[in-house]
C-alpha cells in the first residue's frame, strides 16, 4: 500500500582537517587590503593628474593659436594705420595753402 518514501538529500561530505592553515580561511587580511586601498587612492591620483595635464595642454595650444592671431591682426592693424597716415600727409602737404599777399 504506501510505500516508504526514500530520502535523496545527501549531506555534504565533509573531510578531515590535518592542519591548522585549513581552519583558517581569511582571504582578505588587513595586509592584503592596506596595499590594495594604497594602490586605489595612488591610481585616482594618476587619473586626476592626467586629466589635468591634458586640460593644461589644451589650453596652451589654444593660448598659442590666440598668440598668433594677435600678432596677425596687429600687423594688419598698424599696415592700416600707417597707410592712413600716409595718404594723410600726402594730403596736407599739397593742401597747405601758400603764403599769399593781401588783396587790395
Amino acid at each position: 500500500m504506501l510505500k516508504q518514501l526514500k530520502n535523496n538529500y545527501k549531506s555534504p561530505v565533509r573531510r578531515r582537517v590535518t592542519s591548522t592553515d585549513e581552519l583558517t580561511f581569511n582571504t582578505m587580511k588587513r595586509e592584503t587590503i592596506i596595499p590594495l586601498i594604497i594602490g586605489l587612492l595612488l591610481g585616482a591620483l594618476f587619473v586626476v593628474f592626467f586629466q589635468f595635464n591634458a586640460r593644461l595642454n589644451n589650453n596652451a595650444a589654444i593660448i598659442a593659436q590666440l598668440e598668433q592671431a594677435t600678432a596677425s591682426n596687429t600687423k594688419n592693424v598698424t599696415d592700416v594705420i600707417g597707410f592712413i597716415n600716409n595718404a594723410q600727409k600726402g594730403t596736407t602737404t599739397g593742401t597747405t595753402p601758400a603764403a599769399t599777399t593781401p588783396v587790395q
